[in-house]
C-alpha cells in the first residue's frame, strides 16, 4: 500500500499540494483529476520522490520514501515526457534503467525481457529511441517504469498524443496489471479514467475535493436524469417544458429535445405520462447515461 500523508508542497508564497492525504490500496486503479495548476505534476513527482515535500510524507508499506531507498524502488513512474535516451537503441536503454534501478546483473537480461513482453515491445527492442513512433515512445516509457517489479505505478498523462487505436491499446495494457500492482494515473482523458480505473481523486488548489469510487460517485448523481424526447411538436414541447419547476431544459434539435429531471422529484415515467396528458404526441424518449465527465465539468 501506499500512503500520501498531509503532504504539502510550496513555490514560495504559493501552494502547490495543501495537507493532501489518501491511501492506495494493491490493485487499486485510481484516476487523478483537476484542472491545469490544480498540482497534480507536483503531486506525482512528489510521491515519486522527484521532488522533496515541504511538509507531510509517502509512505510505502509503512516506510517514507525519502529516508528509505528501498521503498521508494517499490514506485515506478511515467512522467508525461517519457524519460527516453534518442541514442540508444530500446533494449540498451533498459538494460541502462536496470542498472540505474539495482538490477542484480545475473537477473538483468531476464527482467528486460519480461517487461519488452508486457509492453509487446518485441518489434522495436533494436531500434534507436529517437525513430519511435509517440505510440512506442509511450510503451518504453512504461517499460522502464516497470522494471524493478515496482508496487506501484504512477503515470502523469499517459496517452495524450496518441492515436485512438494507441490509446485503446495502452488502456488494455493497464489493465493488465490490475492484478499485478496498484496505478496511480494523472490525465485530462476523462474517458481514460472511466475505462480504466475503478477509483478518482479530484484536487482543485491542491486540496482534495472529491475522493471516491467510480462507481459510488456516478450512483450519487442518478438522481439527475438526462432524457431525450422525440416529437412533432418541439416548439410547443419546448415552451411547456421550460415552465416546468421540476424539469431542467437543456438542448433543443429540429425534432427532440434534451431535458434534465431530478428523480427524487420527478420520475421519467411520470414526467412522459405528464407530457401524453397535455396532448404532446412522443414518438420516442431514451436516456442518456450518466458519465464522469458531467460530473467532472459541475465541478467548474
Amino acid at each position: 500500500m501506499i500512503e500520501v500523508q498531509n503532504l504539502t508542497k510550496h513555490y514560495g508564497n504559493i501552494t502547490a499540494i495543501d495537507q493532501l492525504s489518501f491511501s492506495i490500496k494493491p490493485g487499486q486503479l485510481v484516476g487523478f483529476l483537476g484542472a491545469n495548476g490544480a498540482g497534480k505534476t507536483t503531486t506525482l513527482n512528489t510521491m515519486a520522490g522527484v521532488l522533496l515535500p515541504s511538509s507531510g510524507d509517502v509512505l510505502v508499506e509503512g516506510k517514507s520514501i525519502f529516508n528509505n531507498l528501498a521503498a521508494r524502488k517499490h514506485i515506478g513512474y511515467l512522467p508525461d515526457q517519457p524519460p527516453l535516451i534518442d541514442s540508444l537503441t530500446v533494449r540498451e536503454y533498459l538494460n541502462f534503467v536496470a542498472q540505474l534501478k539495482e538490477i542484480p546483473p545475473r537477473e538483468v537480461l531476464k527482467e528486460i525481457g519480461r517487461v519488452i513482453e508486457l509492453c509487446q515491445l518485441h518489434e522495436v527492442e533494436s531500434r534507436v529511441c529517437a525513430v519511435l513512433s509517440k505510440g512506442y515512445r509511450q510503451r518504453v516509457g512504461l517499460a522502464q517504469a516497470l522494471i524493478g517489479k515496482p508496487r506501484c505505478l504512477i503515470l502523469d498523462e499517459p496517452t495524450v498524443g496518441l492515436d485512438p487505436v494507441q490509446i485503446f491499446e495502452f488502456r488494455r495494457l493497464l489493465r493488465s496489471f490490475k492484478d499485478e500492482l496498484s496505478i496511480f494515473m494523472s490525465t485530462h482523458i476523462l474517458s481514460d479514467v472511466e475505462a480504466v480505473c475503478n477509483d478518482v481523486i479530484v484536487i482543485d488548489r491542491g486540496k482534495a475535493i472529491i475522493q471516491s469510487s467510480i462507481h459510488d460517485l456516478l450512483s450519487q448523481h442518478q438522481e439527475h436524469q438526462k432524457i431525450w424526447i422525440q416529437s412533432s411538436d418541439i416548439e410547443k414541447m419546448t415552451a411547456y417544458i421550460k415552465g416546468q419547476s421540476q424539469v431542467k431544459f437543456l438542448e433543443a434539435k429540429p425534432n427532440a429535445v434534451l431535458v434534465e429531471l431530478q428523480v427524487n422529484e420527478l420520475s421519467s415515467q411520470a414526467f412522459l405520462k405528464q407530457l401524453v396528458e397535455n396532448q404532446f404526441a412522443i414518438s420516442e424518449y431514451k436516456h442518456e447515461a450518466i458519465h464522469l465527465e458531467d460530473i467532472y465539468l459541475n465541478l467548474r
